[in-house]
C-alpha cells in the first residue's frame, strides 16, 4: 500500500488518480505502516488515520504550527472528514502506538496540539492513495468549504497573486541537491521536500489568514531552496523583509507611544525618559538596517545569556524573541515564567517591551497574540499595497 520513491526525488504519486489533483492522496512518513499502527478492529479506518497524519504533516510543512511544531486541530473539524464514531479511538491508538504526540487540552481555551512522533523526524515523506469513498466525499466537501471561506477574505490582489503562482517553476535537480545538504533540523519530517514537490506538481496554494497574512508554497520554503525557483524560466528575485516583526514593532511604537508612568513598572528596568528615547532610536536603527537579531545577539552575549553556537544562533534568537517578548503566553496557572531573553530586551528596549506588554495584556482571550495580529496587519498592508501591486503591474 505504501508508495516509496528514490532518495533524491520529489514526492510524486504515479498511481491512478481519482481526480486531477492531490486531494485524495495522503502524505505520510515513509517508514509508517498504518496497518501496524492500528489494532485489527480499526483496520477499516486506515484511511482516517492517514488523513490525520497527512493533515499534520502538511500543516507543519506550511508553517501552520506553533513554535514547538505542534498543529492545533479541533475534533469537530476532524469529524467533518474522519468517521465521527471512531475518530477518538483512532487518535488514541495513534498516540498510544507512538505515531502521534499530543499535548494537553483545556476546555474552552485550548484544543489539542499534535505533531508526528520524533521517531519520524528524519523520515522521507511518501504518498499513498486514498481508497475510502466515504472519506473522499467528505474530504472534497470539506476542502470546498475551506475554499469558500478563503474567497470571503480575498481581495482582487489575492486573486492576481494566485494567478501569478502558475507562472512559477522549480529546478528540481538543484532543489533536491539543496535538500540533501540541509541539516535535519532544517528539514524535519521532510517538510521542504513536500513544499518542493507541491510546486513541481503544480499543487499551488494561497491562504489569507483571519488577520490578513498571506501564505503560499513559498513562504515556508527555506531561503536556500528559493534559489531553485523559476519565474518565466528565470531565477526568482525575492523581496526579503529582514527582521520584519521587530521592524514593524518599531513603527508602531513611534506612531503610538505608550506614555511611561511616574514609577517603574513591576519587574522592569528603570530608565529616564531621555534614556528610553535614545534606546528606541538605537532599536529603530538596528531594525531599519536589517541587523536587529545580530545586534540583539551582541547584547545577549554581553549579559552572559547562554545561546546556541552558529549557525543556529540567529534562528534561536528569533524564536525566543517571538515566544518570550512578542507573544509571551502565561503559564497554565496564569502566572509568568522567567526569561533571560525577555529581561535583556526589557533592559535595552524598554519602550518596545512596554508596548508589547501593554497590547498583549488587553483582553482575556488569546491575549498573548494581540501584538502578533497587529504586526501581521502591518506586514500584510506593506505586501498588498506596495510589493504585490508592483509585482503584478
Amino acid at each position: 500500500m505504501r508508495q516509496t520513491t528514490a532518495r533524491n526525488a520529489p514526492i510524486i504519486a504515479t498511481a491512478r488518480r481519482f481526480t486531477t489533483d492531490d486531494r485524495f492522496y495522503f502524505c505520510h512518513p515513509e517508514t509508517l505502516d498504518i496497518s501496524e499502527a492500528l489494532p485489527p478492529k480499526l483496520h477499516k479506518r486506515c484511511d482516517d488515520a492517514l488523513y490525520l497524519v497527512n493533515t499534520i504533516m502538511r500543516q507543519h510543512a506550511y508553517g501552520r504550527c506553533d513554535e514547538g511544531g505542534r498543529v492545533t486541530l479541533e475534533k469537530k473539524e476532524l469529524d467533518k472528514v474522519m468517521a465521527k464514531d471512531d475518530s477518538r479511538v483512532v487518535i488514541e491508538a495513534l498516540t498510544e502506538r507512538d505515531v502521534l504526540d499530543r499535548d494537553f487540552y483545556k476546555c474552552g481555551q485550548k484544543s489539542y496540539g499534535y505533531m508526528l512522533h520524533p521517531r519520524f523526524v528524519a523520515d522521507r515523506a511518501a504518498m499513498t492513495e486514498c481508497r475510502d469513498r466515504r472519506l473522499m466525499r467528505a474530504w472534497a466537501k470539506y476542502r470546498q468549504q475551506g475554499r469558500d471561506a478563503q474567497m470571503a477574505r480575498w481581495q482582487q490582489v489575492h486573486h492576481d497573486l494566485a494567478a501569478q503562482q502558475w507562472r512559477l517553476g522549480i529546478d528540481l535537480d538543484q532543489a533536491m541537491e539543496i535538500i540533501a545538504s540541509l541539516e535535519q533540523e532544517d528539514n524535519q519530517y521532510d517538510a521542504q521536500r513536500i513544499l518542493v514537490s507541491d510546486i513541481a506538481e503544480r499543487r499551488f496554494r494561497l491562504s489569507v489568514g483571519t488577520w490578513g497574512r498571506v501564505s503560499n508554497n513559498i513562504t515556508s520554503l527555506k531561503r536556500e531552496l528559493r534559489k531553485s525557483l523559476r519565474f518565466h524560466g528565470r531565477p526568482l528575485e525575492q523581496v526579503d523583509r529582514k527582521n520584519s516583526q521587530p521592524t514593524f514593532l518599531s513603527h508602531l511604537v513611534q506612531r503610538n507611544p505608550i506614555q511611561p508612568t511616574n514609577r517603574p513598572d513591576p519587574q522592569t528596568h528603570y530608565d529616564s525618559e531621555n534614556q528610553i528615547r535614545e534606546k528606541s532610536r538605537r532599536y529603530a536603527e538596528a531594525t531599519g538596517e536589517g541587523l536587529f537579531y545580530e545586534h540583539f545577539a551582541d547584547l545577549l552575549e554581553k549579559e552572559d545569556v547562554k545561546m546556541p553556537a552558529e549557525p543556529n544562533r540567529r534562528d534561536w534568537i528569533k524564536r525566543r524573541v517571538m515566544a518570550d517578548v512578542l507573544a509571551k503566553r502565561r503559564t497554565k496557572n496564569g502566572g509568568e515564567y522567567a526569561s533571560d531573553v525577555e529581561n535583556v530586551f526589557r533592559k535595552y528596549f524598554p519602550a518596545e517591551w512596554r508596548y508589547a506588554r501593554t497590547l498583549n495584556r488587553t483582553g482575556a482571550v488569546d491575549e498573548h497574540a494581540n501584538l502578533i495580529r497587529r504586526l501581521q496587519r502591518e506586514e500584510s498592508g506593506l505586501v498588498i499595497h506596495d510589493v504585490a501591486v508592483g509585482v503584478i503591474a
